[in-house]
């Protein structure tokens, strides 16, 4: 007997700290074994209700119905059942454990996890009629089609460890789809089970209704399939991008940030080091430390993206490394930012590694006219340098690297700066017009409920953003009125 157990002076859980001490206790296999002896169950039982830890660690899998299984795919804080099976057995399933068991095999109905009254997860703790909101459960049950009720139960039946493993990344990319707000959760079954089978359509998607949603490259869509470290998940993303006739828009989250393997797969790069990618400007040099967000990486993509030509009309970018001089893809990705090879055609589905261009030389960029440097911008609009790169490297502000006497300097033109002032506005700028301060106008925002869209407390940046279209006229009469005040 463990030091756990004495914790427990009660089993019935609504008594004292019993649920406290029952917690623990289900933490602890061999506590748990022991209370079940003392309360005169069997031993076959007991094992049919312990998930045994394969490994020692904390981080060690689980057994799970002759699998293994990582923690984090099951779903054990929270309830899901079929009301009908409930009903006929008097228990729950373990079939019904796993994150991605969504439902009924039998009944081929929806599996209940949220209250209908006040959406919370349901919880183990109360009867399946109750829930923590005090409303007495109505239940409308959901019907689904077979192949979407049997997804789980045939992968249960075939045992096969590799299909369950991609099921689970599969689930962690429509999560992740659910949070860029392209996915309703309770269309999740069908797009799991397109996914898995690969039949599926990006237009089963949503457009997000973020305000700086932009398209999304079909390579990041699937960025968790592509970038896996298994082989076959890689060729079921592949399989996945053949059948991509369609582009969704979304807002990826800046502090969404990939491992580096998972970013050189999204790029389909990962026979180039990303740091020789970084060294060539094509990636900040300060995500190196950070992290590279995947907003960034799809921007890249975006960028490089024309209509494929006949590849016979080509020359393969990675047979170019074997020519003499040598030139690496990374350096092939350079003269294409810089406007120094014209021509150039990929197929987009298979990452940069499939660049096709014509035989090119390397002429002299001509230097375009009427554009700024980060200096001179930085002096013109009255902010400092980080800022006009920040905004730079975030998207908001378009620009291009200058080549000859400019050297490694950014080149912004004078249209991208006037299209730029046509659609934000700085805050510094916003309370000089009006005599007021940056911290003013920002407070004077905050209470009238105007949003900015880059920021400290957005994204980061070191200078307050708004769109022009939030700053009405009520506004600046507002901040010309604070002006004045003693």
């Amino acid at each position: 007997m463990t030091s756990l157990t004495p914790m427990i002076q009660h089993l019935l859980p609504d008594t004292d700290d019993s649920m406290s001490g029952f917690a623990r206790v289900f933490h602890h296999p061999p506590s748990y074994a022991y209370l079940c002896r003392e309360m005169g169950i069997s031993e076959k039982d007991i094992q049919a209700t312990i998930y045994p830890r394969i490994g020692m660690r904390r981080a060690s899998p689980i057994g799970w119905l002759g699998f293994k299984v990582p923690m984090k795919s099951m779903d054990f804080p929270y309830a899901r059942f079929c009301i009908r099976c409930l009903d006929a057995n008097g228990y729950g399933l373990k079939l019904w454990d796993h994150r991605a068991s969504l439902a009924c095999p039998d009944h081929q109905i929806k599996l209940l996890t949220h209250c209908p009254s006040c959406k919370r997860r349901l919880s183990h703790n109360r009867w399946p009629y109750d829930c923590i909101c005090g409303q007495r459960i109505t239940f409308t049950f959901v019907t689904v089609s077979k192949p979407e009720a049997e997804l789980m139960l045939n992968i249960v039946k075939k045992g096969d460890q590799n299909l369950l493993d991609l099921l689970d990344v599969i689930f962690d990319q429509t999560e992740m789809w659910v949070q860029w707000g392209i996915l309703n959760p309770d269309r999740r079954l069908p797009v799991l089970l397109g996914l898995f089978e690969g039949t599926f359509q990006p237009g089963m998607l949503d457009n997000a209704p973020h305000r700086m949603a932009k398209e999304i490259h079909p390579r990041a869509l699937y960025c968790l399939l592509l970038g896996a470290p298994n082989k076959r998940f890689r060729a079921h993303g592949q399989k996945l991008l053949e059948c991509a006739d369609q582009r969704i828009r979304a807002f990826i989250p800046k502090a969404l940030i990939l491992p580096k393997e998972y970013i050189e797969g999204v790029l389909g790069t990962r026979r180039i080091s990303l740091k020789k990618f970084i060294q060539d400007g094509h990636i900040p040099e300060a995500m190196e430390r950070t992290g590279i967000p995947l907003s960034e990486v799809n921007r890249l993509l975006l960028e490089l993206e024309h209509e494929p030509f006949d590849p016979e009309q080509g020359i393969k970018a990675t047979l170019l490394r074997s020519k003499r001089p040598p030139a690496s893809l990374s350096k092939v990705v350079t003269s294409i930012k810089a406007g120094e090879i014209e021509s150039l055609g990929y197929d987009a589905r298979q990452g940069l590694e499939a660049l096709r261009i014509e035989p090119f030389s390397y002429p002299k960029a001509s230097v375009p006219t009427e554009a700024y440097t980060i200096q001179t911008l930085s002096k013109y609009w009255g902010v400092n340098q980080a800022s006009i790169y920040f905004l730079i490297q975030s998207g908001f502000l378009e620009a291009e690297r200058g080549n000859g006497q400019f050297g490694k300097n950014w080149l912004i033109r004078q249209i991208d700066v006037q299209a730029f002032e046509a659609e934000f506005l700085f805050a510094s700028m916003l309370g000089r017009s009006a005599r007021l301060s940056a911290h003013k106008v920002m407070a004077l925002a905050r209470t009238h409920q105007v949003e900015p869209v880059s920021g400290p407390t957005v994204d980061g940046g070191p200078t307050f953003l708004f769109l022009q279209s939030d700053i009405t006229a009520s506004f600046k009469s507002l901040l010309r009125k604070h002006a004045y005040e003693p």
